[in-house]
Order: C-alpha cells, then sequence, then structure tokens
C-alpha cells in the first residue's frame, strides 16, 4: 500500500472522529487551542480532531436550586422533606401596619431556600464571554456553587433592609427585589458581563423563620382576616337595608300609582294578614286611614 494511500485514510478516519452532532434545543461552542471561535446550532458539526472541542449550551431554562448541601453535595432536607436554607440574614426592625393598627417589630433571623433561573445568551460574543468567564455548562456543581454565593449576597443585601413580616406577606416582591439587585450590583458584574442579568430570575422556595416569629405572624394573620371578616358582614348588612328600604318604597310608589281602589285592597290585604299573625310589614297609607275612618264616623 503506498504512502499517498495511508495518507488519504488517515485524513479520513481524522475527518470523521471530528464529526459531532448538536441535539435539539442545543447550541455548540467550538473552542481552537483554548479560543472559542464559532457556533453550531442543532445538526451536523465538525471540528479538527486534536485541536479543538465543544461546549454545550442548551437554549432552554437554566434551573440551579440554592440550598444547603452535604459534603457529597446533596440537598440537605429538613424534617418536612424541604430543602434547607443556604444561608440566613437578620431582618430589620420597623413599624408594620396589621389589621388597622401599627406595631413595631423586630428583627429576626431567617434562611432562606431559592431557585436561580436563567437562559444563556444567544447573542456569538456574549456567548463567547461565558465559555471564558464561566464554569462548563455541564458541571452543575461549578454553576451552583458560582451562582450561589452571588445569588445570597442580594438576598441579604435586600433582606436585612426589610421586616419580616413584609417577607413573609409577598414573597413575590422579596424575590423580584433580589432579581434585579442581582442584576444591577457590582457584585454581579459577572452575569451583566455574559449576558445572563438579561433573564436572570430568582424565585423563593421557602423561609426558614423562628417558631415564635412565626406563630406571632399566623396570630396577626387571623386577626386582619377577622377584622375583614367584620368589616365585610356590617357593609353587607348596610346593603342589605338599604335594597329593602328601596323595595318597599317601589312597592309604595307602585301601589299608590294604581289609584284610591288598589291603596283600599292593600290596606284590607295588611289587616286581613295582621288578623292572622303572618304579617311582618304594616302598610297604611295615610289616605286609606282617612277614608276607613270616615267610612266608621259616618256610620
Amino acid at each position: 500500500m503506498s504512502n499517498a494511500l495511508w495518507i488519504a485514510m488517515t485524513f479520513v478516519v481524522w475527518f470523521v472522529l471530528g464529526l459531532g452532532i448538536a441535539r435539539e434545543n442545543e447550541k455548540i461552542v467550538k473552542i481552537f487551542l483554548g479560543r472559542p471561535y464559532a457556533i453550531s446550532d442543532s445538526g451536523l458539526f465538525w471540528i479538527p480532531f486534536g485541536l479543538a472541542w465543544v461546549r454545550r449550551y442548551t437554549t432552554k431554562v437554566v434551573e440551579l436550586h440554592i440550598a444547603r448541601r452535604d459534603a457529597e453535595w446533596k440537598v440537605v432536607l429538613d424534617e418536612e422533606k424541604r430543602p434547607r436554607s443556604a444561608g440566613g440574614f437578620i431582618t430589620a426592625p420597623g413599624k408594620v401596619s396589621i389589621g388597622g393598627e401599627d406595631r413595631i417589630v423586630g428583627p429576626v433571623n431567617i434562611g432562606v431556600t431559592l431557585s436561580f433561573y436563567f437562559n444563556w445568551p444567544t447573542n456569538k460574543d456574549l456567548l463567547f464571554a461565558c465559555v471564558k468567564l464561566l464554569p462548563d455548562p455541564s458541571d452543575e456543581r461549578a454553576l451552583t456553587d458560582l451562582f450561589q454565593q452571588i445569588v445570597m449576597d442580594e438576598a441579604r443585601s435586600v433582606g436585612c433592609k426589610m421586616t419580616y413580616i413584609a417577607i413573609m406577606s409577598n414573597r413575590t416582591e422579596f424575590a423580584r427585589l433580589i432579581t434585579e439587585s442581582t442584576k444591577q450590583s457590582g457584585a454581579s458584574r459577572l452575569l451583566i458581563d455574559t449576558g445572563i442579568d438579561v433573564s436572570a430570575r430568582v424565585v423563593i422556595d421557602h423561609i426558614d423563620m423562628p417558631k415564635d416569629a412565626l406563630e406571632a405572624i399566623d396570630d396577626e394573620e387571623a386577626q386582619r382576616l377577622k377584622a375583614q371578616g367584620v368589616k365585610r358582614e356590617a357593609e353587607g348588612m348596610k346593603e342589605r337595608l338599604r335594597l329593602e328600604g328601596e323595595g318597599q318604597a317601589a312597592a309604595i310608589r307602585a301601589i299608590k300609582a294604581e289609584g284610591q281602589e288598589a291603596i283600599k285592597l292593600e290596606s284590607l290585604r295588611t289587616l286581613r294578614e295582621m288578623a292572622k299573625g303572618t304579617s311582618n310589614t304594616i302598610f297604611f297609607p295615610l289616605e286609606a286611614i282617612k277614608q276607613l275612618f270616615g267610612n266608621f264616623t259616618r256610620r
């Protein structure tokens, strides 16, 4: 076999070894001698085997659970099988309104379990920046460790300025404030440089609180609901009386509109129901009284 044939066969094998397939919902970043140089979407791609390699970035939403983990990197669960908090902070004291009454609440040490969502950027330059600045996207542990520090720092900076009642009563707003802080803070420059800040979103999974503070919230919420219930009941009674009054007034106007005969008939019906003991409403127009007593006096 000639040398040319050997060279040709070697080249074919080398070429075939450089072929690869990008799966659906995936972008391939080609890296040549440590430098990203091209991106391929789903389908067949080729790289120079031995000189280049690839990193695979999903186009789906990436979800990282920010929770406490053990030595084997497993999520630590509490007695209710919920992930334990990744870290904590002390809330701010302040004045809150509960059931129309202002109260002063003190600081409380609470912990939070979060989820951090984001999408890898679609822009070529930003995706290249992810290759240079962030861990391998397939290394979930390294990504979680990195983002956990960033997100928890922002959660502490936001949470320490809020009362624990404000945090517990509106977790969505608390999560939004953490997200905004994560996108804008100087400590999150890494997210901005890689374009992840555009899609970043924080969700509160669970909040750990001291038992006495949690019971206090329950009591306060019960008082608030009770006050709202009393208010709704009073408003309902007022509305019912108003409607009943309007109904009676409308009935009297309708009877008067029918003329004197209708007034006499309604007066007699009222007297009959009073004799039976079934009447709850006494209808005696002044005109009917005059006519009835006038008839008696004439007799």
